[in-house]
């Protein structure tokens, strides 16, 4: 009996050290209740599952291993498949993957396993390969020896460019440098290159060497967003107002569907002191990419020192929620009216911003402000869009929806099917409606596209992959 409190001491000792990323302890922690109870196919799943996570891919191919030979389901498959990936295991991980995809044929994970490793010709590709996963996944540190093994197997100036921007994302410079140079020389078509070079020479201390290839990457790639927001954000840096706000505005006509452009516009605007521009740039960046706190952080100060702290709450709790799950406290923002009034004083005067209205419709409905978003949608429709359609008019449901107005969101979903009966968003939109409302309501009968569970960023209800919008806040899906 007293092993079996030691072992259960032991597993949540390894859970809470898991949770907390110290993994190395947190493996040490769950081996022992592992060996103390071995047929256990859970504690070997979560055994593997910490190794990954410690980059130990071969002890978490041989946990997984182990727990599908206790249980061999659709998650030991993937998992050791995942493992033999990470581990640099090609014959393995193409093995695998064959077999998920012959085991479960309509699985789209299985589909994409199996097209990546028939891409993948040998070792040097593969750590390639996972390298570049790594660094996707933030784990710029644990790319690094991928790298340069596979640059010592073949040379090539794609796995100096990758090398280089881990050693950037490391803050490394002086070894980002020379990499990013050489790639830069042999691979002349990529603009994007240049703007690395520039960003370690600037992070190295030389910013006249990081002006030198900005204006040189401008000469050569002329509509380059890119090119151009990095002269913008490295004349900020050095106080050259009247060189970033031209080269910001420049970057934004290349690239108006970029948020990173649109930020770094936003920042330029207000450092040119035109807070209200700065405004409608960083609202821009938000409903394009909603997924980052600094554009909500940007668009919070903008928003107080417009004079509305209310509504900058609001911004600010969009960027805490993000970094942290959580839902802080908000204000009370102030009345529409007075947003109204400034922002059609500003397309008055520069008319090419009325995109604003759209912008301001999304950025409303993520804050959870339903009826301000309502209300610019509606200006959307009848100033941008020329009439409703269909996308419109259920994103227009989904507002009606959190404002509790049920039986106009239901005709709103069904004029968008009398507008086109074939219309899956109208159909969905359908379903978040009635199903809350009337479970015996028969819906259009369409299959259903094979998908998983998403999670609502406004109130975390679950949402099938198939529906429009919420049923719970009506937020719509991006």
């Amino acid at each position: 009996m007293a092993q079996t409190v030691d072992i259960e001491a032991r597993l949540r000792e390894g859970l809470s050290l898991f949770a907390a990323g110290r993994h190395g302890r947190a493996y040490g922690a769950v081996l022992d209740a592992v060996e103390a109870s071995p047929a256990d196919p859970r504690l070997w799943h979560l055994l593997g599952t910490i190794a990954l996570e410690a980059d130990r891919p071969w002890q978490a191919y041989h946990a997984f291993t182990r727990r599908r030979r206790l249980q061999d389901d659709q998650d030991a498959v993937f998992s050791q498949l995942a493992a033999a990936y990470y581990a640099v295991d090609v014959p393995a991980a193409r093995a695998h993957a064959e077999e998920a995809a012959a085991r479960f044929p309509q699985n789209v994970e299985a589909r994409r396993w199996a097209a990546k490793m028939a891409g993948i010709a040998d070792e040097r590709d593969l750590l390639v390969d996972v390298a570049r996963t790594l660094c996707r996944q933030g784990r710029y540190a644990d790319s690094l020896d991928l790298f340069v093994a596979a640059l010592e197997i073949r040379d090539s100036p794609e796995v100096r460019l990758w090398l280089g921007r881990a050693f950037l994302a490391l803050a490394q410079a002086a070894d980002a440098v020379p990499l990013l140079e050489s790639a830069a020389i042999e691979l002349p078509d990529d603009p994007s290159i240049c703007v690395d070079v520039a960003a370690a020479y600037a992070a190295g201390g030389r910013p006249d060497i990081a002006r030198a290839w900005l204006e040189q990457g401008a000469r050569v790639h002329p509509t380059s967003a890119k090119v151009r927001a990095a002269q913008a954000r490295l004349a900020l840096d050095q106080g050259d107002v009247e060189t970033a706000g031209g080269a910001g505005e420049r970057a934004a006509h290349l690239a108006p569907g970029d948020p990173d452009t649109w930020l770094t516009a936003a920042r330029v605007r207000e450092a040119f002191g035109d807070p209200q521009g700065a405004r409608l740039a960083a609202d821009r960046s938000v409903a394009l990419d909603p997924g980052r706190a600094a554009g909500w952080n940007l668009a919070a100060r903008l928003v107080e020192a417009d004079g509305d702290p209310g509504l900058a709450a609001h911004y600010r709790a969009a960027a805490v929620r993000l970094a942290a799950d959580v839902h802080p406290d908000t204000a009370t923002p102030l009345p529409l009216r007075t947003e109204i009034d400034h922002l059609y004083a500003r397309i008055v005067q520069t008319p090419k911003e009325v995109r604003a209205y759209r912008d301001r419709a999304t950025v409303n409905g993520l804050l959870g402000l339903p009826q301000r978003a309502l209300y610019f949608l509606d200006l959307t429709i009848r100033d941008i869009a020329g009439g409703p359609t269909p996308e419109l008019l259920v994103e227009r449901a989904g507002l009606l929806l959190r404002l509790g107005r049920t039986d106009e969101a239901l005709a709103l979903c069904e004029e968008v099917l009398r507008m086109d009966p074939q219309s899956d968003l109208a159909r969905r939109g359908l379903e978040a409606v009635i199903q809350p409302a009337d479970a015996t309501r028969p819906l259009p009968t369409r299959p259903e596209p094979a998908g998983t569970i998403r999670f609502c960023r406004q109130c975390g209800q679950e949402i099938p992959a198939t529906a429009a919008f919420c049923r719970r806040c009506g937020v719509r899906r991006t």
